[in-house]
């Protein structure tokens, strides 16, 4: 007898997928499935991880600079730029941490969403004086009080862009 998934029938990777999808579905609670995720590029893996967790499964959240890199350092390679541009949504630190992805991030930020987090959930009089480019250390997420300000500023910024999940992202 042929089933309608073939001769093996479904494997393991679809029905995992499919059960995955349904539990995006159920934990949102409400008409977000994974398909309708928005794509949000963040550009540390600092603030990826805290904006996957606010998030949940409405949005699809990726790094652009990996573990071990330099932000500052970092040159936007064309592969970025393309990332980037694909992007529901950007996060990024700011307080010149990007160097010199500063100038792509302003550029994207005419034509969508962006957010540079730091800026956004530190206090100007917490901020660490430093003798350097900006005046300020960026390093901020090495102070937990500093840090712990930005998952409530990621998920407000969030949930104006996908409403039907604000209720859902947790801070």
């Amino acid at each position: 007898s042929h089933s309608m998934f073939g001769e093996e029938g479904m494997n393991r990777g679809t029905s995992l997928r499919l059960l995955g999808a349904a539990v995006a579905v159920l934990v949102a609670g409400g008409p977000v499935a994974a398909e309708d995720a928005i794509v949000v590029v963040a550009t540390t893996g600092m603030i990826a991880d805290v904006a996957a967790e606010v998030a949940g499964p409405c949005a699809e959240v990726e790094a652009l600079i990996g573990p071990g890199l330099d932000p500052p350092l970092s040159q936007a390679s064309a592969s970025d730029v393309a990332r980037l541009g694909r992007a529901d949504a950007i996060l990024f630190s700011g307080l010149g941490l990007e160097g010199q992805l500063g100038a792509v991030l302003d550029r994207l930020g005419r034509t969508r969403p962006t957010l540079a987090v730091a800026e956004a959930a530190v206090p100007e009089d917490r901020l660490i004086p430093v003798q350097a480019v900006g005046g300020v250390d960026p390093h901020v997420w090495m102070d937990p009080a500093l840090w712990g300000g930005i998952a409530p500023v990621i998920a407000g910024f969030l949930g104006d862009i996908v409403p039907q999940c604000a209720d859902d992202m947790s801070a």
